[in-house]
């Protein structure tokens, strides 16, 4: 009877073993199966990638075909959700309404800008001081200037109108405004457009008209990094360490523009095209040089809507 007991004791703890080993070893191999997942999910979402900084260029008058490039490229950093365009600016001035296409495209993006004045030895004059108001961020590089933003009318005489008088008070309000939207110096919109002020970058900084200095773009990235900001889209906190810059460079379109708007390249089409289709009325049959004239008509018409002496509004 004993050895019977025994014997089924002896089965029963033969039974139980296997079953405990096994529990055993799902309950040691849970933990190193959940540091399996949470491995494999970081690897998969890989390490934080870096901020996006774009850097684009305004170099010369502001006209029609800077206008394009500049809105564009605001319309792109939207899509690419951009952390910072850098808009670098050297400029005398130019057209009024190519001027405001610019600050409504910054007003209106979701993508904070920052102007830029450089290298050293530029300048922000007249419509481009709209444009630097109208920033995120105003920073001025060494040896740079801005101001002198009283409109001027292209064939105006030295006798000042009543259209003149209003174009300087719409000026003055509209800059005022600007100012007034990014916290800066209000009094000195009305100087600089009246009485044509200009100020050095340390001045500007000074009388805050700018918000920094920088003499290269990392420290331009450095001095902006947690600004808050606040865009079309809402209040926005800048980060922009160990940024990635590209730059944006302008395309065809741009050259493009930028070489018909030329008042003497309009009119050089307007030429052509009439010499062509006298040519072609002269032979007719031709066929090339009626093409080209009308092509080179409406090329220099189209243009020349947008050439200084045809508009109004000249800064």
């Amino acid at each position: 009877m004993l050895s019977i007991m025994h014997l089924i004791s002896k089965y029963v703890r033969q039974r139980r073993w296997p079953i405990a080993r096994r529990r055993c070893k799902a309950v040691y191999r849970l933990p190193v199966f959940l540091l399996f997942v949470l491995a494999a999910s970081a690897a998969a979402q890989g390490p934080a990638s870096s901020p996006n900084v774009w850097l684009t260029d305004l170099d010369g008058a502001v006209g029609p075909a800077s206008a394009d490039h500049i809105i564009r490229t605001l319309d792109r950093a939207a899509e690419a959700d951009v952390a910072l365009l850098v808009l670098r600016i050297n400029t005398p001035g130019g057209l009024d309404n190519s001027m405001r296409d610019i600050v409504s495209a910054i007003l209106d993006s979701p993508v904070p800008v920052a102007t830029w004045v450089a290298p050293s030895g530029a300048r922000a004059a007249s419509a481009g001081t709209y444009i630097v108001a109208a920033s995120h961020v105003a920073a001025m590089s060494a040896t740079t200037n801005i101001g002198s933003s009283t409109p001027v009318s292209m064939g105006a005489g030295n006798t000042e109108s009543a259209s003149e008088r209003k174009a300087v008070n719409d000026a003055v309000a509209y800059l005022e405004g600007l100012q007034t939207l990014r916290g800066r110096n209000l009094d000195w919109a009305t100087q600089t457009v009246v009485d044509a002020a200009n100020l050095t970058a340390p001045e500007a900084l000074t009388r805050g008209i700018v918000d920094l200095l920088a003499d290269d773009l990392e420290e331009l990235l450095q001095a902006a990094d947690g600004r808050e900001v606040e865009t079309a889209s809402g209040i926005r906190i800048l980060a922009l360490n160990d940024a990635d810059i590209t730059l944006i460079e302008s395309d065809w379109r741009h050259d493009f523009l930028n070489v018909i708007t030329n008042p003497n390249i309009a009119y050089i089409l307007l030429m052509i095209g009439v010499y062509g289709l006298i040519l072609e009325f002269y032979n007719p049959g031709l066929g090339l040089p009626g093409v080209t004239g009308i092509i080179c008509l409406l090329v220099g018409a189209y243009a020349l809507q947008f050439c200084p002496s045809a508009t109004p509004g000249w800064r």
